[in-house]
């Protein structure tokens, strides 16, 4: 995905992990950040304009007060692009901060249901608020401006159900979910008929 920074990111993940999914916040977050610099670079530019009629150069230095602004919006955009949202074959990760780095992540087997939710506003520009519910001490996890939410739900269903995960082994007491999660995937297209045979008959055989 465009716009995603970070450093050194084989050696983030475990060997033999895989990424579904991986974004930033959506844009949508910056866009009041953005409206600030643009009114007030109209408002300070005419003040200063008119101002310099008067006051000559002097007048210019209300340009000034554009600064704290683009600032904010320079904080804003440097903090978008550094919070990750991933979803690989093992596990649900969210990481931020700049300095000091804050990291929440989620075993697949451990998650219990995934929710989204989107506004008009989010379906018109694709972004939304994943809701998931785990079984660790965390509960309910809210992840938010997730761009997308329709696939990193689709990415986590996805790897609850494939044979690639070292975790399924710890979940295989569950047949009837992977069965039933499976069976998601082929209603809402993700998988074909043959696919989700397949795939049926692979998870079947493994219990």
């Amino acid at each position: 995905m465009m716009g995603i920074m970070i450093n050194n990111k084989n050696n983030f993940f475990q060997p033999g992990e895989n990424i579904r999914y991986e974004s930033n916040p959506h844009w949508i977050i910056l866009v009041n950040s953005i409206l600030i610099v643009i009114f007030s670079t109209l408002i300070f530019g005419v003040l200063a304009f008119i101002l310099a009629r008067y006051l000559g150069a002097w007048g210019y230095l209300f340009l000034l007060l554009i600064i704290p602004s683009l600032v904010k919006f320079g904080w804003k955009l440097l903090v978008r692009g550094h919070t990750f949202y991933w979803v690989t074959n093992l596990r649900v990760i969210k990481q931020e901060g700049i300095i000091n780095k804050v990291s929440f992540e989620s075993s697949l087997s451990k998650i219990n249901n995934v929710y989204y939710r989107q506004t008009p506003g989010g379906r018109f520009l694709n972004y939304g608020e994943i809701r998931l519910e785990t079984a660790s001490e965390q509960g309910m996890t809210l992840l938010d401006y997730v761009p997308g939410p329709e696939k990193f739900k689709n990415a986590i269903l996805a790897g609850a159900v494939s044979g690639d995960s070292p975790n399924n082994s710890s979940a295989e007491g569950d047949l009837s979910s992977l069965l039933v999660q499976l069976k998601n995937l082929k209603d809402n297209g993700i998988l074909s008929e043959d696919e989700y045979q397949e795939k049926k008959k692979d998870i079947i055989s493994r219990f």
